[in-house]
């Protein structure tokens, strides 16, 4: 099936343009173009035999063109000398046509004419003249008969061009009228959902085509775009309910490890707060062991001291610092009395104070092997 469509640009001089160049485009394509041969009597035929054969094999709807193809026929006859060629390569001239019956009346003919015997038509099918060519030299298209069995199956599953035309009329008498929507009117004019069920319904047959036909075509195509799209929205929920599982999946996931990560974090800290306390407690015992025996022998030696001359073999301890413990000791008992603070309670305050001081240093070398643990893995 061929659709002709006039560019919206075209003007009503391009196609006379196109006639005045017409020799030039042949030109261009290595086309000449030579006269039509002479009329010579030992090279006539019997055209008015030759013209019923084609009237009544072919059916022409005006006379001119088959006058056109009695002219061509006639000339090929006489470029070949009125004889039979029996070589495509050297049979000097063929009318190539896409008419069958064309093609096939002027075979009959000739046959008669030339009194039997095989040689080189001088009408072939266009399909029958390319497949010679090609058997004669495949070199220059090799993928030619692919291309012809696809050709082939598209227009098989095409309306024809007489049945397209009236189902287009009728689409436009249809949109002009009112009875058809602008999208209805896309749908049957350009979707190929369309042409595929007037295929169906109308076996690429015209005469099978009649005014319900659009009807029919525009309710089964409303009915397949309708289920294509419900296919289309439960596709589309389906993948939704994917995504969704997937993504609770997946934040569940980062859940458990953010929890994982979470509570290693805190058992970590719990030892390094355990291990930081316990060391906390050794720094401050062992600041206030040697404290304590040092301060109560200070004390009995100053007031022994004050209170008169020690004896000789007792060791001396400087005036100055004797009273320094002295005050100290009554600065101690005054806190002790007004807050009451006593050696257990120092003993906490330098273990709260050491705990930290330890837990800081700990807590910041833990984080320091991390990141370097973090970059070596990176890295790697």
């Amino acid at each position: 099936m061929t659709e002709t469509v006039q560019p919206p640009t075209a003007t009503g001089g391009e196609p006379q343009l196109m006639i005045a160049s017409l020799e030039q485009l042949l030109e261009a394509q290595r086309i000449k173009v030579k006269e039509s041969p002479k009329y010579e009597i030992q090279l006539g035929v019997d055209e008015s035999g030759f013209e019923t054969l084609l009237r009544n094999k072919i059916g022409y709807r005006n006379d001119e063109a088959l006058l056109h193809d009695l002219r061509v026929l006639t000339a090929i006859h006489r470029l070949r000398g009125g004889q039979r060629m029996f070589d495509l390569e050297r049979c000097r001239s063929v009318f190539v046509t896409t008419n069958v019956s064309l093609a096939q009346a002027s075979t009959d003919f000739f046959v008669s004419e030339l009194r039997g015997g095989s040689f080189v038509p001088h009408c072939l099918l266009s399909d029958t003249f390319v497949t010679l060519l090609w058997l004669k030299d495949r070199s220059h298209a090799p993928e030619l008969p692919a291309r012809r069995l696809i050709a082939d199956a598209y227009a098989a599953l095409n309306p024809d061009d007489s049945m397209w035309r009236r189902y287009l009329a009728e689409v436009e008498r249809l949109s002009t009228a009112g009875t058809i929507s602008g999208e209805e009117y896309a749908i049957l004019r350009y979707s190929l959902e369309a042409r595929r069920i007037l295929m169906d319904q109308t076996l690429g047959g015209s005469r099978a085509f009649t005014e319900g036909s659009v009807s029919e075509v525009l309710e089964r195509a409303r009915l397949v775009f309708a289920q294509e799209q419900e296919k289309r929205v439960i596709v589309e929920r389906e993948h939704s309910a994917r995504e969704h599982m997937a993504r609770q999946d997946a934040e569940s996931r980062a859940g458990e490890a953010i929890a994982s990560m979470t509570a290693h974090s805190q058992l970590v800290e719990a030892n390094t707060r355990r291990l930081a306390d316990r060391l906390g407690a050794y720094v401050a015992t062992a600041l206030l062991v040697p404290i304590v025996p040092a301060v109560v022998t200070g004390i009995v030696l100053s007031v022994v001291q004050i209170m008169g001359p020690l004896p000789s073999d007792w060791p001396r301890i400087p005036t100055v610092f004797a009273a320094i413990i002295v005050v100290s000791m009554i600065l101690l008992y005054i806190a002790n009395a007004l807050w009451g603070s006593t050696l257990t309670q120092l003993h906490r305050w330098l273990r709260i104070r050491a705990t930290n001081l330890v837990f800081s240093s700990l807590r910041a070398r833990l984080l320091a092997n991390a990141s370097a643990t973090k970059e070596g893995d990176d890295h790697s």
